[in-house]
This record gives C-alpha cells, sequence and structure tokens, in this order.
C-alpha cells in the first residue's frame, strides 16, 4: 500500500499546491451532495483525477478512490 497524504502532515507547500487550493474556494462544491454545478463540477474532477491515478499505476477501474479500509473490503 502506498500513502499518498504525506502532505497532510508537511508544513512546507509547493505554491503550485497553495494555488491550488487557493482557486478551488472559489469554484468548487462539495462532491455527492448535490445537483448543482459546483458539486457536479468537483464530482467529475475526482473521477478524472481517479482514473489518471489508475492508468498511471496501470491499475484496474475501481480500484482507486475508496473513501475509506471498510469499503475496501
Amino acid at each position: 500500500m502506498i500513502y499518498f497524504d504525506n502532505a497532510a502532515t508537511t508544513l512546507q507547500k509547493p505554491e503550485e499546491v497553495a494555488q491550488a487550493v487557493k482557486e478551488s474556494f472559489s469554484y468548487i462544491g462539495n462532491a455527492g451532495r448535490g445537483a448543482n454545478e459546483a458539486s457536479l463540477f468537483t464530482s467529475r474532477l475526482i473521477f478524472q483525477t481517479r482514473k489518471q491515478i489508475a492508468e498511471l499505476f496501470h491499475m484496474k477501474d475501481g480500484e482507486i478512490g475508496r473513501a475509506s479500509c471498510r469499503e475496501r473490503v
């Protein structure tokens, strides 16, 4: 298993990460929590990101993007 969330415990962030977070506050909604454009945009963005990561690591559909360990079992 690879742990990708080391940024959660790292104080220093690359400028690109800080900019992406700043931009996300203006147009990203709560994925899966509504039918408004911001929520739908976020859901699509998450889906596309999971797909790109799966392709990068030669994974099958559905092997990435679980919310918790319980969903994986």
